[in-house]
């Protein structure tokens, strides 16, 4: 019988996971069936393990693309994220292709990162 070590299969539900790597620091693992990723965060007064548990699945929510994250979204959002997760990417994707035609249009861009934070949040329209 050939035992050889198999890759391990992929969750079948999203998942989350933190460990602590060192004093105030832990890393977050947020991975579904389509891809994982592994984000380090320093913890303090303003970066909470909540905080950047939240963190970790709008970012990965955002660049992934895969719908999987919304079923951990309102478990694990903090209170003053977004409660629509799909809503967070379309604004980011919204406010990314402003930049991008900035960009192009000109060789550069010029970006209000207060008001671009204010936009993918939800809190201001464009």
């Amino acid at each position: 019988m050939n035992r050889s070590r198999a890759k391990p299969y992929p969750p079948d539900r999203p998942s989350v996971s933190v460990q602590p790597i060192g004093p105030d620091q832990i890393e977050v693992h947020v991975r579904c069936r389509h891809d994982g990723c592994l984000t380090g965060f320093q913890l303090g007064e303003v970066v909470t393990e909540r905080a950047a548990v939240c963190s970790a699945i709008m970012h990965f929510h955002l660049s992934s693309g895969c719908g999987c994250m919304r079923a951990l979204w309102s478990r694990f959002r903090t209170a003053a994220a977004p409660a629509d997760l799909d809503g967070v990417r379309d604004r980011f994707d919204h406010v990314w292709a402003d930049v991008a035609d900035q960009q192009t249009r000109q060789g550069y861009a010029v970006l209000d990162w207060a008001a671009a934070v204010q936009r993918v949040a939800g809190k201001v329209t464009p």
